[in-house]
């Protein structure tokens, strides 16, 4: 892509709905067909030329973007630019008790409030409408905001209210979003210095992906709910790894364990998810995710990881281990990679043969320079993939979704 307007990116379903447009003048609709929200190319008073800029969807150069914000720190193909890694959980029963894994995102938002670092926390939370669930991001500045807001949003988020609040907000802040988030927020900061100093620091959470709401009408409905009756939603939390929990005005409860009910539905991953090289948030000041090792999945504690990705960071994530905030443990970065091999090796192994395929179609795709690694492609492998996963959609579409009626495969 080299057009200098928004429009392809909505148009070829890169846009991943995250609303940071709106500092460009963008109004966001919801899009009923994609299940999500997208800028209204419509929009009036709007400049298409920064808007393309600081989009994240269009793609960037990661390794360039990293180089410039961490220099002189360890580098890694798969985990970016970083100063330390460790394995890490928070030591409040009352933050363990609804993570998703050892809690340390709320742990570290908690501190930063307390200790006066920053003023506010960028957090999203989960609110109901007729419509059912949606997404919420917003300026907290409590306990009580932070903890209700724990728990993983594997939806697309629209963030277009917030970016305009952070614009009049006078104090600091401390944004928690995806990497595709923090990757536009640093696009944003690079145009405005007033916002780059008020956004203090970024927190990643680790992101295999999303889908979008068409995925969660679904399950709601598979299991009788009416969407407009539902007061609580989660995707994951109560320990690790955790489960999806619903709750209806009829006190009607579910829960689905996690991983299991990814396979719920038939819709796919969002397109640039799939075009994605980011697995572990290399642009924010500290990363976080899940920590898939046996020894410690089979600890008493839920553990996480937490990559820190400059000294001041590391610093703080020191302090809360003198304060008693957090324990942690020794982790090298081979462990990490292991840790996340699935996601690692569909956005940093398999990537480029991604991008040649839907390339070969004519498809268009972000762009992505570095960041991958163009070693062993396949581009027969991903095909194959990517009609698995358009079967699995037509099913879905045709009613027949998780039943044993079978075709398009041989016996």
């Amino acid at each position: 892509m080299n057009n200098n307007k928004i429009n392809p990116v909505v148009t070829n379903n890169l846009c991943i709905g995250c609303g940071l447009c709106a500092y460009a003048g963008y109004t966001m609709d919801y899009n009923k067909k994609r299940g999500q929200y997208e800028p209204n190319l419509k929009s009036k008073n709007y400049d298409k030329n920064l808007a393309w800029q600081i989009c994240p969807g269009k793609g960037y150069d990661i390794v360039k973007e990293g180089s410039k914000l961490f220099p002189n720190q360890k580098y890694s193909l798969e985990l970016g630019f970083y100063n330390s890694i460790q394995a890490v959980h928070s030591n409040s029963e009352e933050i363990l008790k609804n993570a998703s894994s050892g809690g340390i995102m709320t742990e570290l938002a908690l501190y930063l409030l307390e200790e006066g670092l920053v003023d506010a926390i960028v957090s999203t939370n989960f609110y109901y409408t007729k419509d059912g669930p949606r997404t919420q991001t917003k300026l907290i500045n409590t306990k009580i905001d932070l903890l209700s807001s724990q728990g993983s949003k594997y939806i697309p988020v629209n963030m277009d209210k917030l970016i305009l609040e952070l614009k009049e907000f006078n104090g600091t802040v401390a944004f928690i979003g995806t990497p595709c988030q923090i990757a536009g927020i640093r696009n944003i900061q690079q145009h405005d210095e007033t916002l780059k100093k008020k956004i203090r620091y970024t927190i990643a959470n680790f992101c295999g992906g999303f889908k979008d709401y068409r995925n969660v009408d679904k399950i709601i409905k598979k299991y009788n709910f009416v969407k407009s009756k539902i007061n609580y939603f989660r995707f994951r939390g109560g320990g690790q790894p955790g489960s999806m929990a619903i709750k209806d005005v009829y006190r009607k409860e579910l829960k689905l364990p996690y991983p299991d009910y990814m396979s719920e539905t038939g819709y796919p991953k969002h397109k640039r998810c799939k075009l994605c090289t980011d697995a572990t948030g290399e642009l924010a000041d500290f990363s976080c995710g899940d920590l898939w090792l046996s020894s410690y999945l089979k600890d008493e504690f839920p553990w996480s990881v937490i990559i820190c990705r400059n000294t001041t960071s590391d610093k703080i994530v020191k302090d809360l281990i003198s304060k008693g905030k957090i324990s942690t443990k020794t982790l090298t970065e081979s462990e990490v990679i292991k840790s996340q091999k699935t996601n690692i090796t569909s956005k940093k192994y398999r990537l480029f043969s991604k991008l040649r395929m839907y390339k070969l179609f004519y498809v268009k795709v972000p762009d992505i320079p570095t960041g991958l690694s163009k070693e062993n492609s396949s581009v027969i492998h991903e095909l194959k993939v990517l009609i698995l996963q358009k079967q699995k959609f037509i099913r879905e579409k045709i009613g027949l979704h998780n039943t044993k009626i079978k075709f398009w495969e041989k016996d």
